[in-house]
């Protein structure tokens, strides 16, 4: 668009109106205004299209003024504004469920800061659906600045579900090249990219393959699965043996999908490979492949039944509880079940755990839970049968319960009585034991009654029941009675039991029985602060009874008697803190009763009610620090105790048979949340006496015997076939690392030890000879090398961005059970970074309102300072030029540019530019001049050409990537084109394109692709793009891969952990491989990776060895590798097709390295790390700390299955 202002100035007049001819469009007017004085002004504005501006004469004039001479437009002096940008979005359809709805539309909403007309074209996949349709951008209303039109698509909703891909194309202006689009469909709008369904299996259990239905469960997880589809494969074939069943949601949203195949003991017996395939429409094909097969190597299991305490059942209506214990067996896979008199019990009637790994194999229980009314209750004989591969006959473990268990029993009836002399009372007691179920009646007859009272039913430890009824006499009403009967009646078993005494039968007891026991029993466990000594005196009369306590010689009154001559025992109570308890004195209960010559005397320790029943102690005896012994020159061994009443341990060290437990040192001893105790004690020895290899024990016993003796021993091994030398190297970190912005700045330099043994390692790192803070590296655990019986591991060193210009020198050390001093290797830092002069280019282009600007890039150098300066003449231009920062490239060099603004009118003036660019850091000075016609003076000393290698991602993928060079069409025409040869042979022009963009600084850009396979790659030395101006000039730009032996890499997948962080790294390092051209990326669980990463290092070469090194880091947050997500190194490099892949995860049982095509490499990399938890060992970790390092390959990317993914082409957007 073009816009004409006619402004009528200094006139007094306010009725003045200025007209235009021609006057369409209508014109737009404004009001008179006062300027100073009485002088006004009057303006208008006619705003055109482009083409009518050049094609028609506009002028504008004053009707009431004649005498003034119109003013006539063209567009001869008009700087014509380029098209803005068009933003182009699509409006989609609500994610909800619209079920009674046949279409949904879509909108192109499309959005800019300039007006005109744009033509528009609806395609579905890539196939036009319409013709094309011209809309124009109108202004928006109110204060908003822009343009924006749209434009419908009805759609059928069955097309929109099924994940069609919808594309809004427009062409601004129509029939132009400048082509914008946008993607939309229910996949990328409802349920994203990232959401690719995970595939896990359930394997069929050993008894089920037996019995002819085992069953391999396929489970897809996914957000969409509505289209999804299940299918199998066996051995490589299709299978229609399945079962498919529907998809279910839960509450988050997430859906599932199984599916279900039948194996066979024969499958299971020769091993078959199983494929379960799924494809849907908001992803690619996903297969996951698991072997069935039958082990090699098996243990047969150890199997034991044991019946839970009594007391655990009487908690519950649970009448039963048997234990089946399974122990020693390998592999894992193991079936139980019960049975009851050779009949199976049902499944709900027990619980099978999982089994777990032990050092001695695997172990798992079985728990059988049998209420009182459900069969099997009643007892009999009852039978736990494991089914397991190490023999097709299964293992039996019996156990008989007698067929009254928990019957209803009759009670037992007793009838005692006492005479308390001092009351003159006869006290009768009728007792009825030894019942069940409860609820009994117990009645006197005859003679005088009780009150009524309740009968209490009281549970013992049998689970049997007892209960008492009493009635109290006078002497006189006894004296005077024969005899008195006491009745008991038993509702459940119809009994009636009858118990009569008589006044003659009553005799005094010579006898008192006493007993001293502890409460609680031991070992006195929780939160308990005493114990309580219970002295319990059993006789048919309790008159004058005195009790009193010695503790440790010194007698204390005895509490008050709470019999009271009523009950025929009684009992006294002293209570001893625990402090004062665990000192192991001893206390004494003296019992004596008037009448009597008779002294009963209990004694109790704590020495004497706990002997043995406290479970032994855990004892870990651990080899002494390389730390201490390289750094102080001696051997620190700790011996760690875990268990109960460590109060009163007694622990021993010994070397070669003598006493060294005076060398010894122990620390206090410290409490547990789950009640446990633990201390540690160290015993310093010099290094020679370590290095003499004797036996070294650690003994624990108890001072009262409350547990065994325990016992551990440790010497250093004298065996130099199972010791190895480590050998060291580093790995340096890559220039992106060591130039990017300090707000991001951490480098790592990696040293690689490896080919030692046994396993124990010392690293430490030094900056100019001082140590480092462990916090600033990370040390990862040695590992079993691939076909060795040697290890490795690896250190990371975080570099600070302070330190990366200070040319510090860093030092790897490492200390080894076979070296006597540690080992050590440097390097400078300076020596990673190597000066590198720049590449200038200098050219010239236009700002938004039209006025020319030079532009002056430096590029590809190193380090970052520069000077870049514009002059004319010899001279600095008064006008400062705009300057960019220092931008960091991809290859750790840097990018900077300086524009400068030059007026029209300088312009059409002859001159010529020049920039100057200094990089003191390599003496380099280049000039470089642009002439003020925007030719270039000297175009032979300009890069005009930059070449783009082709994606090595694509490359290996998808068979076949593009080359790309680009060039300004600032000194070219319209006719302009891009040729290309391969070792000076055309290329084939089929595969050859030319493509013209607009850039953001309205300058054009020329794009020429030259699209390659892998075995072009492979055989040609030199690709040349040359470029055809159109005006006779000629511009040729090389690309020479590097020559020589071709070598496959190494490649390794381990694993890090740091004390700082509770996250998992995984390290991926390819190493002797050439030439340089190589891809490596993460995957997980078959997805693209989407963690923040870091480069640990690049592409490291050699180039005179012809060797090349790249490492990779990986992150990954602790909940997910504890879950068991599987994570996936992809490395695939020019000297093969095939891709390696190396893979791991938290629940992964073997170590496998294999190079395959990807995806069905099943291999693997198992790490076992060691956690030492405050009370025990265990070998699985549950903190892991990891970091990620990825390439930035510049380009945009599509996941696609089986491959690293596909390039979604972008219109490409080059200039300043």
């Amino acid at each position: 668009m073009v816009t004409f202002a006619c402004l009528l100035i200094e006139h007094g007049t306010k009725s003045l109106e200025i007209t235009w001819e021609p006057n369409t469009p209508e014109p737009k007017k404004f009001s008179t205004q006062q300027m100073s004085g009485p002088n006004l002004f009057t303006t208008s504005q006619l705003t055109v299209s482009s083409s009518s501006s050049s094609e028609v004469q506009y002028k504008c004039f004053v009707k009431e003024k004649k005498e003034l001479p119109p003013a006539i437009f063209t567009n001869k002096y008009c700087i014509l504004q380029p098209l803005k940008p068009v933003d182009v979005q699509i409006l989609t359809p609500s994610c909800g469920k619209q079920s009674s709805v046949a279409n949904v539309e879509l909108v192109c909403f499309l959005r800019s800061f300039s007006g005109g007309k744009a033509e528009v074209e609806w395609l579905k996949n890539g196939v036009q659906l319409q013709g094309k349709e011209e809309v124009a951008l109108r202004a928006d209303v109110g204060k908003s600045s822009g343009y924006s039109s749209f434009i419908h698509l009805n759609i059928s909703k069955e097309s929109w579900d099924k994940g069609d891909l919808y594309t809004c194309k427009v062409t601004r202006p129509p029939g132009s090249q400048n082509v914008t689009m946008q993607n939309a469909s229910k996949c990328q709008v409802c349920y994203g990219c990232m959401h690719q369904p995970t595939i896990f299996f359930t394997k069929p259990s050993y008894k089920s393959l037996l019995d002819r239905s085992a069953i391999l469960v396929c489970t897809v997880i996914s957000s969409n699965l509505e289209s999804a589809q299940i299918t199998w494969l066996v051995d490589g074939k299709a299978s229609s043996d399945v079962v498919n069943e529907m998809v279910t949601t839960d509450d988050n949203g997430s859906q599932k999908l199984r599916s279900n195949h039948s194996v066979s003991l024969e499958q299971w017996t020769k091993g078959t490979v199983f494929t379960c395939k799924v494809t849907g429409s908001c992803f690619e094909e996903h297969r996951k492949d698991i072997t069935i097969k039958k082990p090699t190597q098996m243990q047969a299991p150890s199997v034991i039944i044991s019946r839970a305490p009594l007391e655990i059942s009487l908690k519950s209506t649970t009448a039963l509880i048997l234990v089946c214990d399974v122990s020693g067996f390998s592999p894992a896979e193991i079936s139980i079940s019960w049975e009851r008199n050779n009949v199976s019990l049902s499944k709900n009637l027990y619980n099978n755990g999982i089994a777990t790994e032990t050092s001695n194999g695997y172990s798992v229980y079985s728990i059988l839970k049998i209420s009182r009314d459900e069969p099997g209750g009643k007892g009999g004989s009852y039978c736990c049968i494991v089914h397991h591969p190490a023999s097709q006959i299964p293992y039996v473990a019996y156990e008989k319960v007698p067929i009254d268990f928990l019957e209803s029993r009759a009670p037992t009836v007793e009838l005692l009585q006492s005479v308390d002399r001092e009351k003159d009372t006869v006290v009768l007691k009728c007792i009825a034991t030894n019942y069940r179920p409860p609820s009994v009646t117990i009645t006197w007859v005859g003679g005088p009654q009780n009150k009524k009272e309740a009968i209490v039913d009281k549970r013992m430890a049998d689970g049997t029941y007892w209960a008492s009824s009493q009635l109290t006499l006078t002497l006189s009403q006894w004296q005077e009675m024969d005899s008195k009967t006491c009745e008991v009646v038993h509702q459940p078993t119809s009994t009636k039991k009858v118990q009569k005494i008589s006044r003659k039968d009553w005799v005094m007891s010579t006898d008192l029985m006493v007993t001293l026991n502890v409460h609680p029993l031991c070992p006195s466990l929780g939160t308990i602060s005493s114990v309580t000594l219970v002295c319990s005196i059993y006789s048919y009369s309790l008159e004058n009874i005195q009790v009193t306590w010695e503790p440790k010689g010194k007698f204390q009154t005895s509490p008050k008697d709470r019999s009271n001559g009523v009950h025929f025992y009684t009992t006294s109570n002293f209570t001893v803190s625990l402090q004062e308890w665990n000192k192991l004195k001893k206390y004494t209960c003296k019992v004596t009763q008037a009448g009597r010559k008779q002294i009963e005397t209990r004694t109790i320790s704590k020495c004497k009610a706990c002997k043995n029943s406290v479970p032994p102690p855990t004892v870990y005896l651990l080899k002494p620090p390389l730390e201490s012994l390289f750094t102080q020159n001696r051997a620190v061994l700790s011996c760690l105790v875990v268990g109960y009443e460590l109060e009163n341990v007694i622990l021993t060290w010994t070397m070669g048979g003598l006493n060294l437990t005076t060398n010894a040192t122990v620390e206090k001893i410290k409490r547990h949340p789950n009640r446990t105790q633990s201390f540690q004690s160290q015993l310093k020895l010099t290094r020679q006496n370590w290095d003499a290899g004797k036996k070294i024990e650690c003994i624990v016993s108890h001072l009262c015997s409350l547990f065994p003796e325990v016992k551990q021993s440790i010497q250093k091994s004298t065996d130099p076939s199972h010791i190895n030398v480590p050998s060291l190297s580093l790995v340096l970190p890559p220039l992106s690392q060591l130039t990017q912005p300090t707000s991001q700045a951490v480098a790592w330099l990696a040293c690689v030890i490896y080919g030692f043994s046994p396993s124990e390692i010392l690293i430490k790192w030094k900056k100019n000879n001082r140590s480092l803070d462990a916090s600033e590296y990370i040390v990862g655990p040695s590992t079993l090398e691939t076909g060795k019986s040697t290890f490795s591991t690896q250190s990371v060193l975080k570099i600070p961005a302070s330190e990366w210009e200070n040319r510090a020198m860093y030092t790897c050390l490492v200390g080894h059970e076979s070296l006597t001093i540690t080992k050590s290797i440097s390097k400078y830092l300076y020596d990673f970074l190597k000066p590198t002069p720049p590449r200038v280019m200098a050219f010239h282009t236009f700002e938004d309102k039209g006025y020319p600007k030079l532009v002056c890039l430096a590029t590809s150098f190193y380090p970052k300072t520069i000077d870049i300066q514009w002059s004319t003449k010899g001279e600095k231009l008064n006008s400062i030029p705009s300057c960019s920062p220092p931008v960091p490239l991809p290859d750790g060099t840097f990018q900077k540019d300086c524009s400068l603004t030059i007026r029209g009118e300088d312009w059409h003036h002859p001159e010529t530019y020049t920039c100057t660019v200094n990089h003191r850091a390599t003496n380099f000075v280049i000039k470089k001049d642009v002439h003020s016609s925007g030719m270039m003076t000297s175009p032979s000393n300009l890069e005009v050409i930059k070449m783009q290698l082709p994606s090595f991602e694509e490359l290996f993928t998808n068979g076949s990537a593009a080359l790309t060079c680009m060039m300004s069409l600032t000194n070219a025409s319209a006719n302009a084109t891009f040729n290309w040869t391969m070792d000076g042979k055309p290329a084939n022009n089929n595969l050859m394109t030319n493509e013209i963009f607009q850039e953001t600084n309205y300058t054009s850009m020329m794009y020429g692709r030259l699209e390659v396979n892998l075995s072009e790659w492979i055989n040609t030395t030199q690709f040349t793009c040359s470029f055809q101006s159109g005006l006779g000039e000629t511009e040729m730009k090389h690309f020479d891969r590097r020559n020589g032996t071709m070598r496959p890499p190494k490649v390794d997948l381990q694993r890090q952990s740091s004390s700082e962080d509770f996250n998992v790294t995984l390290l991926c390092i390819a190493k002797d491989f050439y030439p340089d051209e190589i891809f490596l990326k993460w995957e997980e669980e078959n997805q693209e990776m989407s963690f923040k990463g870091y480069d640990a290092h690049g592409m490291k070469c050699d180039h005179e060895k012809q060797t090349c090194s790249l490492l990779s880091m990986l992150e990954i947050p602790t909940n997910k590798w504890m879950m068991g997500a599987s994570y996936r190194c992809l490395v695939a490099h020019v000297s093969s097709e095939n891709i390696i892949t190396r893979t791991t995860n938290f629940l992964t049982g073997k170590d496998n390295n294999n190079a395959s095509n990807y995806p069905d490499s099943g291999a693997h990399v198992i790490m076992h790390p060691l956690c030492i938890f405050p009370f025990y060992i265990k070998t699985i970790c549950t903190h892991w700390v990891f970091l990620s390092f990825f390439f930035d390959w510049h380009l945009l990317y599509t996941k696609k299955s089986h491959n690293f993914g596909q390039r979604n082409t972008p219109k490409m957007l080059y200039g300043l």
